[in-house]
């Protein structure tokens, strides 16, 4: 092979080899361009709350932003927060490359479990149903005395019955103690019940603590909730137990 081909030769590959050098970096670049990703590409949040945003795939991050929400930049992670009502963009740079993401801020929102409630007042109290109770058993007693066993067996399938009632009531009053409690919600979650600032509009009608309603009386009356300068309202109405009517008419009656 003469000197002149091999020159030839020799300049053919240092040509395939400079364009190999040239070529392996440009070709890592858009490989690694690829690969780089933004963790949200759109968020919706509430003014005050925060999300985070992340990139992977890059080393080094630049973060701009524009718009209703202030930024707090950490390397590859960027902590947004909704500063006002309205929209933003949230903007990751990568060398050449940008990722952005458009966040719509909304305004925060307070609300109760109800709006309103219907309750029963029951003037007489335990106590003292428990000692008519105990007066017409006693009554019972005396007048039944002389009847047989098959009457008396009768009696004690009746008073069992009127336990299994007595059962049930308790159950419905525990029902009714359930439907008594309210539970405000901040942005769609529970807040606790201490948190939160509660007032009533008549306490001889409904006083609340906590949430929790306690009935005083015959009437209507709004309870009033606050939270971070939010408010919610639910209004009661308080109505006479149907139970205690018939249980004065009886007494009427009797009379």
């Amino acid at each position: 092979m003469s000197k002149r081909t091999l020159k030839k030769l020799g300049a053919v590959v240092l040509v395939w080899a400079m364009a190999v050098a040239l070529t392996l970096p440009s070709l890592a670049f858009q490989t690694q361009a690829a690969s780089v990703r933004l963790s949200k590409r759109h968020a919706s949040i509430y003014v005050g709350e925060r999300i985070t945003l992340s990139v992977s795939g890059a080393k080094k991050v630049q973060w701009k932003a524009s718009g209703k929400v202030g930024i707090s930049v950490s390397g590859k992670r960027c902590i947004v927060t909704g500063k006002k009502v309205g929209k933003a963009t949230v903007t990751a740079i990568v060398k050449s490359k940008k990722l952005t993401c458009t966040i719509v801020i909304k305004a925060p929102t307070f609300r109760l479990n109800e709006t309103s409630l219907e309750l029963s007042y029951s003037p007489l109290s335990d106590e003292d149903y428990e000692v008519d109770e105990l007066e017409d058993e006693e009554e019972l007693e005396e007048d039944d005395f002389d009847e047989d066993d098959d009457d008396d067996e009768d009696e004690d399938d009746e008073d069992d019955f009127d336990e299994d009632d007595d059962d049930e009531d308790d159950d419905e009053d525990e029902d009714d103690d359930e439907e008594s409690i309210l539970t405000g919600y901040y942005n769609g979650k529970a807040v606790s019940p201490s948190q939160i600032s509660w007032s009533s509009s008549d306490a001889s009608v409904v006083t609340v603590k906590n949430g929790k309603l306690t009935v005083m009386g015959v009437g209507k009356a709004t309870i009033t909730a606050k939270y971070k300068g939010k408010k919610a309202i639910c209004k009661v109405t308080v109505t006479r137990d149907d139970d205690e009517n018939e249980y004065e008419q009886d007494e009427d009656s009797e009379e």
